[in-house]
């Protein structure tokens, strides 16, 4: 669900590991595709749980869908 509608999505999950200098940080990634429309919701967690950022599809141009 999102602010521009529900939408039958598959779940992609991945790892992204970032370097700063001799630290290495590997955060988790979620995203969710929907056919037709692409990227619909990502979010981005810490490896402690907590969420550190997010994007979400707010609106649809309202001729995108047409055949």
């Amino acid at each position: 669900r999102t602010p521009a509608g529900n939408f039958k999505c598959f779940k992609i999950s991945s790892d992204k590991i970032t370097y700063g200098g001799i630290s290495k940080n590997k955060t988790k990634i979620f995203e969710w595709y929907a056919i037709n429309v692409g990227l619909v919701r990502m979010e981005e967690y810490h490896p402690n749980g907590k969420l550190i950022s997010y994007k979400i599809l707010e609106s649809l141009a309202e001729d995108f869908l047409l055949p």
